[in-house]
């Protein structure tokens, strides 16, 4: 599996420094280049906890759509996100990556939406439309909650605190920016999670670390206790580069970000780079790592004992989600894209695996401009109800626990064009 880097957004000229707007800058194509960058959804799928027929996606160069009756039509829902006039449509925004969505369970108009872009400012190129974006009337509106002077690059890295919609944690990617002639820094010195306690007034970096190239893969917080955070975060070049021996793998704190240990050296030295994490709501001792490696073949790893054991999964999970309706922390669905690929269920937290259903028909399982599921998403309520996303723009529905799947979102319904 090639190693995940995200490209940045080619603009068609140069760009002046400014706290920029759509209007600000030179269009883009705002469509695929050679690479993996196709129509990306990320981990933007989100159902709202408290009205579950609203429906939340981020798809990369088309913006962001709600639908609010289970899937069956779509809005575009995200004014004030500035973007970049695109090229052939100057009228137009292209919005590029985004990283994750996230509902406050406790106001349904209220919604985080992570974009992912070079590292920078918001006065920098190719991130003065990233950072981290807010709505509060239900995707009417959107705002930007960081402040000109953090790193703005982004990331899936995103979290509320359980009770409390004013805390918010953000990870960054603590490379150099890779636009030319960007400045020669760094922009995380503390830590690269970015914490506030007053809704986005005022931010500051967790001593986490701040080394050159580390970059936030997902965060975690104990729904039983706030204090206890899980921080997955990975280490690679601006030129691509793996050094098994800087990574860290994940960061586990249990007194609210003050002090964290590291967990790379529980994985073998091949298997150190996360590239998808996910931890049992109910169980927050029951963890999945997905890796990656350069050479030989991949491997995903659960554990059940808070990270002190790792296990090897029976075979290469591409994503898996715990069931949020499962109380013991053991139900997780997953995406096998290799040798057999498919829907797999474990009822044992990991250690076992029955296929579960085929992949949609336009899951094809290739990187370069194909189709891959990046996230599964229950319905907050019925069990039995799950959506998936992937690349190319899709979102999926099932009704019967993820046996069948139906297509409730493509590419052509967001207004984009398929590169082949």
């Amino acid at each position: 599996m090639p190693v995940l880097l995200r490209a940045a957004i080619v603009l068609a000229a140069s760009v002046v420094p400014s706290l920029a707007t759509a209007q600000d800058v030179p269009p883009v194509a705002c469509e695929p280049r050679t690479g993996h960058d196709n129509y990306r959804t990320q981990r933007t799928l989100a159902v709202d906890p408290g009205r579950p027929d609203v429906v939340w996606i981020g798809v990369e160069f088309r913006g962001v759509f709600k639908s609010v009756d289970a899937g069956a039509t779509w809005a575009r829902a995200d004014n004030g996100i500035t973007g970049y006039p695109i090229l052939s449509r100057p009228d137009e925004r292209c919005i590029p990556e985004m990283g994750r969505t996230v509902v406050d369970p406790a106001d349904s108009n209220h919604v985080l939406l992570s974009r992912i872009d070079s590292p920078g400012t918001l006065a920098m190129p190719n991130s003065e439309n990233a950072g981290l974006w807010e709505t509060r009337d239900g995707g009417q509106n959107w705002t930007q909650l960081l402040k000109p002077e953090m790193n703005a690059s982004g990331s899936a890295a995103l979290a509320i605190a359980p009770g409390n919609a004013s805390v918010i944690y953000l990870g960054t990617n603590n490379n150099r920016a890779s636009w030319t002639g960007a400045p020669d820094q760094l922009f995380n010195t503390g830590g690269i999670l970015y914490r506030t306690a007053d809704g986005g007034a005022t931010w500051r970096e967790l001593p986490t670390g701040a080394p050159e190239s580390l970059r936030a893969r997902a965060v975690f917080v104990n729904p039983a206790n706030a204090n206890q955070l899980w921080f997955v975060v990975y280490h690679v070049t601006n030129d691509g580069i793996i050094v098994p021996e800087r990574q860290w793998t994940y960061l586990e704190s249990s007194d609210g970000g003050q002090t964290w240990q590291r967990g790379a050296d529980r994985f073998p030295m091949a298997y150190r780079v996360p590239a998808d994490a996910d931890v049992a709501r109910a169980r927050f001792d029951h963890r999945l790592v997905v890796t990656q490696t350069p050479d030989g073949p991949q491997a995903s790893f659960f554990t059940t004992d808070g990270g002190r054991t790792w296990q090897r999964t029976p075979f290469y999970l591409f994503v898996a989600r715990y069931s949020p309706h499962d109380s013991t922390g053991r139900h997780i669905v997953g995406y096998r894209s290799f040798d057999d690929p498919g829907l797999w269920e474990s009822r044992d937290a990991g250690a076992t695996w029955t296929r579960l259903a085929n992949t949609p028909s336009e899951v094809d399982h290739r990187s370069a401009f194909g189709v891959r599921i990046s996230e599964i998403v229950w319905h907050p309520v019925d069990p039995n109800i799950l959506y998936m996303s992937g690349s190319g723009g899709y979102v999926w529905r099932s009704s019967d626990g993820g046996r069948n799947w139906v297509t409730v979102l493509s590419l052509e319904q967001t207004g984009g064009r398929t590169r082949r």
